[in-house]
């Protein structure tokens, strides 16, 4: 069996790797010498979410607008109801997880450019939003602020160009952002994105949906669909929420592309053993400390 209930099992070059749910990542192998099996704790960088969450949802301020923008969208067949009906246009980039060269942000210059060549105009994210597109009750959310978001992120890759930018509120960036984080503690384990965008009809760049799949050999492994007109703000429970359902999908991902069939099975029980002489905080304290080999 490769998973445990917290935590998966695979090989990769060789190695057996730990991982858990809470982002914890060990390997295991035979000391040279001894012959014993012993564990080592991978380190890891936190979640760059910059200060973002609030952890107040902020239902009464947001929520009335958020729900109707939510029946426009259903009345006009806009926002992810262009995703069956075909109204709206669509981007969609994909992008290898690994470690890469990022050059100097230049979107905000791309996006100037790209608003005037739309609209006359250059405008920023917001002011884009909320110019409105036709119908006044699905233009941008009037106290919200809007980003130029990327639909491959930038550290990851992504070029500053429109084909990869769309107007999304603050907030959907931000629920990105915690999928972005953890997918940078997954950069060498070849996985590819595959990020799609649902355009408000009559606009190039206005976001209403976004689509993200994550893929290990051209398989999905995770998926999640985003109201890029989110209203409210991401709150910390939802933060842990996502991350730990965006880990446990990736972890099986692993689990069953690289099983562990052919692992000496002490190994095995070693790193299942110490596992569960362990609780979850341990493991984590770990990531700080040198462990020594036998």
């Amino acid at each position: 069996m490769a998973n445990d209930q917290f935590a998966a099992l695979y090989v990769r070059n060789g190695t057996l790797h730990i991982r858990d749910d809470s982002g914890g990542h060990w390997t295991a192998a035979f000391h040279s010498r001894s012959g014993q099996p012993y564990h080592r704790p991978i380190g890891r960088a936190g979640m760059k979410l910059y200060g973002r969450p609030t952890g107040n949802y902020g239902f009464f301020t947001h929520g009335v607008r958020s729900f109707r923008h939510g029946l426009m969208n259903a009345a006009l067949q806009e926002g992810a109801w262009a995703w069956y009906t075909g109204l709206g246009g669509t981007k969609e980039q994909s992008g290898t997880v690994a470690h890469t060269y990022v050059p100097a942000r230049a979107h905000t210059v791309a996006m100037t450019q790209a608003t005037s060549d739309e609209l006359g105009e250059a405008l920023s994210a917001t002011a884009y939003a909320r110019r409105g597109h036709g119908a006044a009750g699905t233009r941008g959310h009037s106290t919200i602020n809007y980003e130029w978001c990327h639909l491959v992120a930038h550290g990851l890759g992504g070029s500053d160009v429109p084909d990869n930018l769309v107007a999304a509120t603050c907030f959907q960036n931000t629920e990105q952002l915690i999928i972005e984080s953890v997918l940078y503690e997954y950069r060498m384990e070849g996985l590819q994105i595959k990020v799609s965008a649902k355009l408000a009809s009559g606009t190039d760049h206005l976001a209403e949906s976004i689509y993200y799949e994550i893929l290990l050999g051209g398989q999905r492994v995770y998926g999640r669909t985003m109201d890029a007109r989110r209203a409210t703000n991401v709150s910390y429970s939802e933060v842990g929420n996502i991350a730990r359902e965006i880990r446990v999908g990736l972890n099986n991902g692993l689990a069953s592309a690289f099983p562990v069939d052919d692992v000496d099975q002490d190994l095995i029980d070693h790193a299942r053993n110490v596992w569960n002489l362990k609780k979850a905080e341990d493991w984590v304290g770990e990531l700080s400390a040198s462990e020594s080999v036998p």
